[in-house]
């Protein structure tokens, strides 16, 4: 990790920043900061190339000058961690305090054993350059595979699959298999930003229910049916929404991988990744979708408190099950409380039904020198309806809202998996699947690796073979 210092001068009001960029390991990141003094959006992009020792920001609304300039402001950008927000220039101050990661490898550590940090941060940093990989590569082919087997264009899934999992463990030949197969390849595409932690609950409490009421687990599953694509789709939909924001997020990504998180980090520490404008558009999305697929949910806890699906709670609002995919979503939203088991499967806060009106009906402001939303969730400006958000906590959210969907989607995976045992088909043994699954996500990681150092070394013999051309 190296630092540049750059000086800025706004192209409206003049005001000049010091930037104090930290370079990583990522290739290229975007950068975001307000002007201290007119408050306009300056943004850019920081490209690192790292066989030529270069780095370089490309940014507009301010002027590159030199650094024979008195700065006004300071502020520091990181594309993988969380930064000091914008404040007035210091030299005694700001000339050098511990750049952006010593502080993150501080957070990530735990202070009873000091190697615990770099061995997260080296977690953290293999996890995302994965998923970063993945989505410049293996993104259009997880895709192309979904839209087949949405459209149920069987011959030609099969075709795809049999490409990259072996046709011993993965024979795709019946709808079971297919699932699995889809199900497969797209876990694998996640699998390394994604918490699969609560794929066991849910397997154990399908798995409890059909041993004790397998009909009306059946019922369920046939109820859902007609629901099963269009729910792929919107799922499909928003996977690569999120691929697409996931360089926003990094830095609060990174949070999950603190040891614990300081009372007044979001008051001191923001991000230069992302605006406000940049990631709002995805929350709300799949804020949608979630309140879309909701009814699953009711629909099991509904099973294994009331031993019928469609038999709601009397201590809930007294809708009927088919009214839940009518009533509106804030509605729908409420009636999962974290009461019953399987609202476990809602993170903690990603479902904020204030924040999702705010965006909806455009009640908000964003005061990017302290990277605060100031929003107004009903929308009449009352003064004891004003909520204010840091921005680092609603990229939190983003994360916690799209990990929701990646829990439902599990379920909804074991719901259709059920059904079509049901209808007599079958798969091969689990204990194959299971010990296929490890080899593959070890063998696929390898491969992963070696293709990132063979580029590597190829772009170094193409840049060797110019300059003895020269």
């Amino acid at each position: 990790m190296g630092n540049i210092r750059s000086y800025f001068r706004c192209d409206v009001c003049d005001q000049i920043t010091l930037v104090r960029a930290q370079y990583g390991w990522l290739d290229r990141h975007p950068i975001r900061y307000t002007c201290g003094h007119c408050n306009i959006l300056i943004k850019g992009i920081a490209i690192l190339d790292q066989e030529n020792a270069d780095f370089r920001i490309d940014i507009e609304n301010a002027s590159l000058v030199s650094p024979e300039n008195e700065a006004d402001f300071y502020i520091e950008t990181s594309g993988e961690l969380l930064t000091e927000k914008l404040q007035s220039f210091d030299f005694e101050t700001h000339w050098y305090i511990p750049p952006p990661f010593f502080q993150g490898l501080w957070g990530m550590g735990d202070p009873t054993d000091p190697q615990s940090s770099y061995e997260k941060f080296d977690e953290f940093k293999q996890n995302v350059i994965s998923f970063l990989y993945k989505t410049e590569n293996d993104w259009p082919r997880t895709r192309r595979i979904k839209e087949l087997w949405i459209n149920e264009n069987y011959e030609y899934l099969a075709q795809e699959i049999r490409k990259i999992l072996p046709k011993k463990q993965f024979p795709m030949n019946n709808k079971l298999e297919h699932l699995r197969g889809v199900h497969f390849v797209t876990r694998f595409f996640l699998q390394d930003i994604i918490d699969y932690e609560h794929n066991e609950l849910i397997f154990k409490e399908v798995k409890t229910i059909f041993e004790q009421n397998p009909a009306n687990l059946i019922e369920l599953s046939k109820y859902f049916q007609g629901h099963f694509r269009r729910y792929d789709k919107r799922i499909l939909r928003v996977i690569e929404h999120f691929s697409e924001v996931f360089r926003f997020l990094i830095p609060a990504y990174g949070l999950t991988y603190y040891h614990e998180i300081p009372e007044k980090l979001f008051e001191e520490k923001g991000m230069t990744t992302a605006a406000f404008e940049d990631i709002k558009e995805f929350y709300i999305d799949t804020y949608e979708l979630v309140a879309e697929i909701l009814p699953i949910i009711v629909g099991y806890n509904n099973l294994k408190y009331r031993g019928d699906f469609i038999k709601m709670s009397d201590a809930k609002p007294r809708y009927e099950f088919e009214k839940l995919f009518e009533i509106p979503k804030g509605n729908k939203v409420e009636y999962v409380d974290g009461t019953e088991v399987f609202d476990c499967l809602i993170v903690k806060g990603a479902i904020d039904n204030k924040i999702r009106n705010a965006i909806g009906h455009n009640t908000y402001e964003f005061d990017g020198v302290r990277q605060l939303i100031i929003y107004d969730p009903v929308g009449k400006n009352k003064p004891s309806d004003i909520r204010s958000m840091y921005l680092v906590q609603f990229a939190s959210k983003c994360l916690s809202i799209f990990q929701t969907v990646i829990h439902i989607w599990e379920l909804l995976y074991q719901t259709e998996k059920n059904l079509y045992v049901s209808q007599g088909m079958r798969s091969v043994n689990p204990n194959v699947f299971n010990m296929s699954l490890l080899k593959q996500e070890s063998i696929r990681k390898k491969e992963i690796r070696k293709k990132m150092k063979c580029e590597k070394k190829k772009k170094k013999m193409i840049k060797k073979q110019k300059r003895s051309n020269r």
